[in-house]
Order: structure tokens, then C-alpha cells, then sequence
């Protein structure tokens, strides 16, 4: 098990990549920092090459990343632009490539987000699991990586809400670099059964934990967090799980790491 922190719901302004915050992660005990990808595609390479050394020399792991797409690039129709969406494919992988990533996590709400009037849900699901099957796909078999498809909660987004809805991506698109994300958080606003997990945990490659509104558990976790996670123990579940939360401090952070390892997982 490898536990993580995401950095972009703890930036003032939201999706900066910060240094000090992750030296506080490194201080804090993380296996690992999860970027938003969409920020490291906007770096310049000079930038982005001092972010390599700081994570290199805090032995910090950047093992996934998040927030794959920004809003700019359409992934629906009749929006979506074919020589745009390639391009910024190319410079996602590269770079998440250099930071040795193996996850993509495959949110991107408002990147994904359909027209109601004009596109029906089923339509821009397909959409996506087309995208997935003849570009995101095959693009992540080159480069060992696979990107994980993660539900957002219906105040979030518009295509793939619940985790059964993911789960159907993962499945209709039959490849194996594409699998599931859970976010508990948006679980609970979505009012999903927590037993729903144990419909997916074959595909499930990663976990999102924070306590709502995005906070950061601090003596103990929510009634929902502590079944998920029993659930999640009771069924073998070994893989990765990072905190998306507001800032904290370095002690509070470490203090939330301790409660997933010592408590939860």
C-alpha cells in the first residue's frame, strides 16, 4: 500500500504547483505527490524540470496525476477539436511520463461535460469511450501507464456520476490500460451505497479520500470513510490512495496519514 496527497485543492489559486507544498508533503510521510496533469502540461520546461529535481531530491515518488484534461480542450462534439486534443495528449504523456507516473486519473468534468440539449448522456459516454479506445488507450499500452476513469458527483459534472456508470466505461471499452478510480467524496454527494465498491473493486486501481467539503480528517473519519474502508481491507484491496483535501498543515497532514495507516488501511 502507497499513500499519497493530491496538490491541487490545496493551492490558493486552485491547481498550482507549489513547492512548499510539497516539501510539507514529503515532511509529512507520503509515499507519493499527485499532481494535476493539466498544470504540468501548462509549465514551461524550464519549470517543469525544477519541479523533476524537487520531487527527485525529496525521494518523493509522483507514482499517478490527476485532472487529466483542463476545460479548454472539448472532448465532446461537436466542440471537440481532433489536432488540438492530440496535441495536448502528446505533451500529457510526455511529461507524465518524465515524472515516472503509471495512473492517469481520468476526471476532468468540465473537459468531458456534454450540451443537455443537444447531447444525450448515452451519446457522450460513447464519445468517451471512443477517445478511450482509438487515442487515451492505445497512447497509455506505449507508454505503460493506464488511465483510470473516476466518477464525479452530479454537482460536478454531466457524463459519468457513479461508479457504476465508470465501471461501465472501463468494461464497453475493453482495454487493459483502462481501469477504475473511486473518490469517496464524491460518493457521498451522490448518496451511493457503500457496498456498490465490492460491484467494482476488480477495477479499481485507486482511491480518493477526503472528509466533505474537502477537509482533512484530523481524531477520526466520517461513519461513510471507516466503512469504505473496512470494506476495501475486508476484500484484499492493496493499492493506492491519496488524500484530495484542502490545505493543511505539515502535522495535520501527517496526522491523516497516520489515521489510513494505522487506523484504516
Amino acid at each position: 500500500m502507497e499513500y499519497g496527497y493530491c496538490t491541487g485543492f490545496a493551492t490558493i489559486p486552485l491547481w498550482e504547483i507549489n513547492k512548499t507544498l510539497i516539501q510539507e508533503i514529503s515532511k509529512a510521510g507520503y509515499d507519493f505527490v499527485e499532481f494535476p496533469l493539466m498544470s504540468l502540461v501548462e509549465l514551461s520546461d524550464e519549470d517543469f524540470n525544477e519541479i523533476l529535481v524537487l520531487v527527485k531530491n525529496l525521494n518523493l515518488k509522483c507514482n499517478s496525476t490527476c485532472n487529466f484534461f483542463p476545460e479548454s480542450i472539448k472532448l465532446q462534439k461537436p466542440e471537440f477539436n481532433e489536432k488540438e486534443f492530440i496535441s495536448y495528449l502528446e505533451k500529457a504523456f510526455e511529461r507524465a511520463v518524465a515524472l515516472g507516473a503509471d495512473k492517469i486519473i481520468f476526471g476532468s468534468a468540465a473537459a468531458r461535460k456534454r450540451d443537455e440539449k443537444k447531447t444525450s448522456k448515452d451519446e457522450a459516454k460513447q464519445q468517451i469511450i471512443n477517445l478511450l479506445k482509438d487515442f487515451i488507450g492505445p497512447k497509455a499500452a506505449q507508454n505503460n501507464i493506464h488511465i483510470l476513469i473516476e466518477p464525479m458527483s452530479y454537482s460536478a459534472g454531466n457524463v459519468i456520476n457513479t461508479i457504476l456508470e465508470a465501471d461501465e466505461i472501463v468494461k464497453k471499452t475493453n482495454h487493459p490500460n483502462v481501469k477504475l478510480m473511486i473518490d469517496l467524496l464524491h460518493m457521498q454527494n451522490n448518496n451511493e451505497a457503500v457496498d456498490t465498491i465490492l460491484d467494482v473493486l476488480v477495477d479499481v486501481e485507486h482511491i480518493h479520500v477526503s472528509e466533505l467539503e474537502r477537509g482533512l480528517p484530523s481524531e477520526k473519519m466520517n461513519p461513510f470513510l471507516l466503512k469504505a474502508f473496512k470494506l476495501l481491507r475486508k476484500n484484499g484491496y492493496n493499492n493506492t490512495v491519496s488524500y484530495e483535501t484542502v490545505s493543511g498543515s505539515s502535522k495535520e497532514m501527517a496526522k491523516a496519514l497516520n489515521l489510513l495507516k494505522t487506523q484504516i488501511l
